[in-house]
């Protein structure tokens, strides 16, 4: 829902004036290109200079056309486009946890209670989302985030493309999430070799005889799954040895592997 409420608080301002400036980090840039319609005549400003140029191109170009100017100075630090945050519009997003907090509140009367950098992750997940995803949140808080065991599946399938496909900071908290469902403290590793690892403590689960329910359940998605079967059957190839050998009996009988013995 961040999408709508931004481009709801743009268009308040757009519905009346041709001029909005929007203050945003240089960190949210990923997220606006997302956010804001491609249609859109959108600048982005960084310093006096490109106030000036943007302003001059503004001025003489886009004269009776709506213009929406991303700055990432705060509005006290604007020099040449001031008077248009201060005359035509101004929507503040600098601090996107406090604009999340506020309009979840106005919205939906809810008070989330989320750390700083969960609520900046919850931004980014709620892109074309209701307000059942806001509510989940609030009943049961940054465990939320993610449904490990519906988001892990494309991650193992395809763990740099996941990754190229969201913002830096939703990965790290994603991974974050991985490595607790793991049972382990958080690990800085590429996507791929955290995959693999996850991949091995599945399927490894599978020679156990008591298999633990999170990975059954993962495991039963992934097979069922013909979209990605072919990245299930991948890591079974790749990395049978490397799995411990079993007592024949123990073994889930719906494993996949094709032999399971090294």
């Amino acid at each position: 829902m961040f999408d709508q409420w931004l481009n709801q608080d743009i268009g308040n301002v757009l519905a009346r004036r041709n001029r909005v400036v929007v203050g945003a980090e240089a960190s949210l840039l990923d997220l606006l290109g997302k956010v804001l319609p491609k249609e859109m005549t959108i600048f982005v400003v960084h310093s006096g200079l490109e106030e000036l140029e943007c302003k001059y191109t503004v001025e003489k170009f886009h004269k009776d056309e709506k213009v929406v100017i991303i700055a990432t100075a705060p509005k006290t630090e604007l020099t040449f486009i001031r008077d248009y945050a201060e005359t035509y519009g101004y929507v503040d997003i600098r601090n996107v946890e406090s604009y999340v907090v506020e309009r979840v509140f106005q919205e939906l009367g809810l008070n989330i209670s989320l750390t700083p950098e969960e609520l900046k992750v919850a931004a980014y997940n709620s892109l074309a989302k209701g307000r059942e995803y806001w509510e989940e949140l609030y009943r049961k808080g940054g465990e939320r985030l993610f449904d490990i065991g519906s988001d892990i599946l494309p991650f193992l399938h395809d763990p740099e493309g996941f990754c190229a496909t969201r913002d830096a900071v939703v990965v790290a908290a994603f991974f974050e999430k991985i490595n607790s469902w793991l049972g382990r403290g958080n690990i800085s590793q590429p996507p791929e070799t955290l995959a693999k690892e996850v991949a091995e403590q599945i399927l490894g689960s599978l020679l156990t005889g008591k298999p633990k329910k999170r990975y059954l359940d993962v495991y039963k998605k992934w097979g069922d799954s013909k979209a990605m079967e072919g990245s299930l059957l991948g890591y079974c190839q790749e990395h049978p040895a490397r799995l411990e050998q079993p007592e024949l009996w123990k073994v889930y009988a719906a494993h996949p592997f094709a032999s399971v013995f090294p």
